[in-house]
């Protein structure tokens, strides 16, 4: 797969994505999804030499037709999706917007998610990108944090675990941490909880307002 030019990966990196297509949603109700995870200490370098996160969407399509690692945590980057292709003319020449953006139709792709949850080492996934991704500027961006990104692409929230927790202050966890989000309110509203190994109770970790209507 290609990749932008702004995704180095090294050799020894992995990325994966799991779609689950069993499961139906309909969005006029409360839509409720859980997941548990490990990232052991030990396995990870020191903080300033590595990026780990991951990401939960929920979308309208099927499957998602491909994803990018790197700082889009498995979100797509205008530019190179790879079920779109660009408006052109008679000529044909490419449409662009006053801002020289390129138009694109999208036949189908992740980024027509409802919602999108990352949590990212590097809190990258809060930047702008190109063709008018909206986002925050590189001095904006927070360490272990929480990313939310509306149907628009709108960063609706970006701040560091350990503003929401002083249990949960970053990704790493050596035992098993289980992962619930629940979309309510006609997506007006998306909590956000956690859980321990040791507990069979869920703490808030936030409520994020969306209100993209």
């Amino acid at each position: 797969m290609g990749f932008p030019s702004d995704i180095k990966l090294p050799a020894d990196a992995r990325y994966f994505t799991f779609v689950e297509r069993s499961k139906k949603f309909n969005s006029n109700y409360d839509i409720t999804w859980s997941f548990e995870y490990s990232l052991p200490a030990e396995n990870i370098p020191s903080p300033g030499s590595y990026e780990l996160g991951f990401s939960t969407f929920v979308t309208n399509l099927e499957a998602p037709l491909s994803s990018l690692p790197g700082q889009y945590i498995g979100d797509q980057d205008p530019e190179f999706i790879l079920s779109a292709h660009a408006l052109l003319t008679e000529t044909p020449s490419v449409l662009k917007t006053q801002n020289n953006s390129t138009i694109l139709l999208e036949g189908g792709i992740l980024s027509g998610s409802l919602v999108k949850v990352a949590f990212d080492s590097t809190g990258m996934y809060a930047l702008s990108g190109r063709d008018d991704r909206p986002g925050v500027g590189p001095n904006d961006i927070n360490r272990q944090s929480l990313v939310v990104r509306d149907v628009l692409h709108n960063v609706r929230a970006n701040s560091p675990l350990s503003t929401m927790s002083n249990v949960f202050t970053n990704l790493s966890t050596n035992s098993f941490r289980a992962l619930r989000f629940r979309y309510v309110n006609l997506g007006q509203k998306i909590h956000i909880d956690f859980r321990e190994d040791n507990t069979t109770n869920y703490t808030l970790l936030t409520t994020i307002n969306i209100c993209f209507w």
